[in-house]
């Protein structure tokens, strides 16, 4: 049977794991190769034969996809230097490792004692997601290869133009955003004039901007908040249960982190929803206050799990009945609306109705179709 250390040298013989991490950059640099390789003769023919006809989308999406796929792919947080891709590299490393230890070893006593140090001290590798950090150096490298290799699945011609558009100093109606987050609070007027004055100056801004800025953001949250947190309740549950310390209660106030963030960044979202009416505003406050509430008990749950393991039923009770309660009360309160909404319907609807239809002349310019008489 084939023997993993070197009798003659004392030195351990060829192990696949120190080849992973070498196969993984030389698998990037493939792809790369690759893709660079297939699209250079294209890219060369259509800019010799078009010129900037075709040069400058090619620099709108470029940009975009830059812009996007940093906001979406790269992480900021430089203390901590923790990758979901390289932690399943480790934990596939480990696995890989821990099958050579397991082999059979030379009988002599210098091996024995070489490969009990090595097994200590591969005993010894952070298993949890949060106890995992990358180098420093290796860690920027890995940001901007993000960039480089998921840039293309985020590219979007308009957001390209608008961006460089901004960045030449031109105005898109940027600084009125915030009059988005009052539509929904406001005493909205039988007639156009309220989104004349302050929903369709944001138009351009809202159509170019806004939708894939959202998009980016939903998925670095779904990414770094959603997929990292359950992977880091997953092998802190895993390493505690080997140790025989499962601690329930950090796994439940990252969970509370968890559906706190996401019940806040959907409560954002509703402002740029198109469907806005007499019940947005309830439901924006009941999202945002339940969402608020998780994010509070997350925290103090993550400061008593320091000290208290496994959470009393005082605890899930009070959890359960504040989600009751505000979900009862803001059913309640829209339920009503709509029940009053039905009998007064040009009262309650008829407002934003006309909202609607002052955007929507807007944009197929109808104000601007004139009449013309002809005498035949």
């Amino acid at each position: 049977m084939w023997n993993p250390f070197n009798e003659d040298s004392g030195t351990p013989g060829f192990k696949i794991w120190r080849i992973i991490r070498i196969a993984v950059f030389v698998i990037i640099g493939l792809i790369i190769f690759w893709v660079a390789s297939s699209q250079s003769v294209n890219l060369f023919m259509n800019v010799v034969e078009f010129g900037n006809v075709f040069t400058k989308p090619l620099y709108y999406s470029i940009v975009s996809g830059l812009i996007l796929c940093s906001i979406a792919a790269v992480r900021v947080n430089y203390r901590h230097r923790n990758s979901i891709t390289w932690y399943g590299i480790h934990l596939l490393v480990n696995f890989l490792k821990r099958g050579d230890d397991d082999s059979p070893s030379s009988s002599s006593s210098s091996s024995s004692s070489y490969y009990s140090k090595t097994a200590s001290k591969r005993s010894k590798l952070p298993l949890r997601y949060p106890d995992f950090k990358m180098e420093k150096r290796s860690f920027i490298i890995w940001q901007i290869t993000k960039v480089v290799l998921f840039a293309p699945l985020f590219t979007n011609l308009i957001f390209g133009i608008s961006a460089v558009f901004l960045l030449e100093g031109h105005d898109l109606g940027l600084g009125l955003l915030p009059n988005i987050f009052l539509v929904p609070f406001t005493n909205i007027p039988s007639d156009g004039n309220f989104a004349q004055q302050h929903v369709i100056p944001l138009i351009p801004v809202l159509t170019l901007i806004i939708p894939s800025l959202l998009s980016a953001i939903g998925i670095r949250i779904f990414l770094y908040i959603g997929v990292a947190g359950g992977i880091s309740i997953a092998s802190k549950y895993m390493v505690d249960t080997s140790e025989s310390k499962p601690k329930l209660l950090s796994y439940i106030s990252t969970m509370e982190q968890i559906l706190g963030v996401t019940l806040l960044w959907t409560c954002f979202t509703m402002f740029f929803s198109f469907n806005i009416n007499y019940n947005t505003k309830y439901a924006i406050l009941g999202t945002l206050i339940m969402g608020a509430f998780f994010i509070a008990y997350g925290f103090l749950d993550n400061r008593r799990s320091k000290i208290i393991v496994t959470p009393d039923r005082k605890q899930i009770y009070t959890r359960l009945f504040t989600i009751l309660v505000i979900t009862i009360v803001t059913g309640s309160l829209m339920a009503i609306n709509n029940t009053i909404a039905d009998a007064k319907k040009i009262e309650w609807g008829g407002p934003y109705i006309a909202q609607e239809i002052a955007v929507n002349r807007y944009i197929a310019e109808l104000d601007k179709v004139q009449t013309v008489n002809y005498s035949l």
